[in-house]
């Protein structure tokens, strides 16, 4: 039996995982429900996490691990502040 190599990540895969995240920045639902049915999904959510990743590696001393271990530790806040975005969210839709 052959492996089969995986395939790299190319330039479509990254494309999409940009417009996906241009899509969610402007609401654009349609949009991102447009690119998710159309994309490799497995291969635009490695590019997700490159990009995430990276930004961490420049953003936060210690780089991506450390970047990660103070998400883990403050998840309780994280939490808290979801919700309020959450609540100030539908406070300015329901005005």
């Amino acid at each position: 039996m052959t492996t089969q190599q995986p395939r790299r990540l190319d330039t479509d895969d990254m494309r999409d995982a940009l417009a996906y995240m241009r899509a969610t920045v402007l609401g654009d639902t349609a949009g991102r429900m447009a690119i998710a049915q159309n994309c490799d999904a497995p291969r635009m959510l490695d590019c997700l996490t490159a990009y995430a990743l990276g930004l961490a590696e420049q953003a936060v001393e210690g780089g991506p691990l450390a970047w990660l271990d103070m998400l883990t530790l403050n998840v309780g806040a994280l939490d808290r502040l979801i919700d309020a975005a959450r609540e100030h969210r539908l406070d300015e839709d329901g005005d």
